[in-house]
């Protein structure tokens, strides 16, 4: 009798995350778990390779943790079929360590490398998008002339894998990008410049297109943007405009030999439901700045329909 009973403990013992704590209270314990720890978690015990498995940790991290507790950061230092894309957990105190994971590489394929311009775009429901880009085709001649991608791919943080979606249909790197109600992606402009050649390189193109990504569809060319343009942002703002920022144009010659980008000063706004486009005019007066900086778009919290805009100038931030 007492080994059936002490068997039997066992066996219950196995079915609590945390020893004689509540469920409830466990799982907010663990949830708090910084998310590079958990691999070697999973090794503790049956129920913890369960409870730590990437499909079962994100949703509870989402609902329970807040959001200044569950940022995280994606870094891609080159091309990702050839080096791992870097996940870094930012710390919650100023005195706790940087951690990092690695990702999975992209799928790599024989003919194409140096995947350059290509745009990384987060989705909900822990999934990840890398569309277009340019690259080198060791089939194509001249061999140092890039091509645009029209590849697009969506990485599931739950399963940890590559999926591929169906391709663009106009090739494109450095464009626009963002994600619209109920899922709709949207791209604008871009070219085939790649990230090893400089001004006056590679082409630029002014149309759009739009993937439902709940419907099974593939890509719809929309309206074109009124001129084209390249190395320009995007974002959504509510649920039927998509604005386009900066970017560059033509290019002029300077002194007839040095080509030198023209770069675009005003914004355009894409309406979803007219497919239609109108612009706003200039974002800064001549003289006052050569180009558009680098832009960081922060989504509104709490229900905030017009996200937040920033751009780095040099040692200057603007709203």
């Amino acid at each position: 009798m007492s080994t059936s009973h002490h068997h039997d403990g066992h066996e219950e013992q196995q079915t609590e995350l945390i020893p004689g704590l509540p469920t409830d209270i466990s799982t907010r314990i663990l949830t708090q778990i910084p998310p590079h720890h958990h691999p070697r978690l999973r090794s503790t015990s049956r129920i913890w390779r369960s409870f730590f498995s990437p499909s079962s940790i994100l949703p509870l991290r989402h609902h329970l943790l807040p959001l200044h507790l569950h940022h995280l950061l994606l870094l891609f230092p080159r091309d990702p079929s050839l080096s791992s894309p870097i996940l870094l957990h930012l710390p919650r105190h100023r005195h706790h360590h940087l951690a990092f994971t690695h990702l999975p590489h992209l799928p790599c394929s024989p003919h194409f490398y140096a995947l350059s311009n290509f745009l990384p775009i987060p989705l909900p429901l822990h999934r990840l998008l890398l569309l277009g880009g340019s690259r080198f085709d060791n089939r194509s001649f001249p061999p140092d002339l890039p091509v645009p991608s029209p590849d697009v791919h969506s990485f599931d943080f739950a399963s940890s894998a590559w999926s591929p979606l169906p391709p663009m249909l106009t090739p494109r790197g450095g464009f626009a990008c963002g994600v619209g109600a109920g899922g709709v992606v949207i791209v604008a402009g871009g070219g085939s410049r790649h990230g090893l050649f400089g001004a006056g390189g590679g082409s630029r193109i002014g149309s759009v297109e739009v993937l439902d990504l709940g419907g099974r569809g593939g890509w719809e060319e929309r309206a074109r943007m009124p001129r084209p343009r390249a190395g320009c942002v995007g974002f959504s703002v509510g649920e039927r405009e998509f604005w386009v920022m900066g970017g560059y144009g033509d290019y002029r010659a300077v002194g007839g030999v040095l080509p030198v980008d023209m770069h675009c000063r005003d914004a355009v706004v894409y309406d979803l439901e007219r497919d239609e486009w109108r612009e706003v005019g200039d974002m800064w007066q001549e003289g006052e700045r050569e180009r558009l900086g680098a832009v960081a778009v922060v989504e509104g919290e709490g229900g905030a329909r017009v996200p937040g805009v920033y751009m780095l100038d040099r040692n200057d931030i603007f709203r």
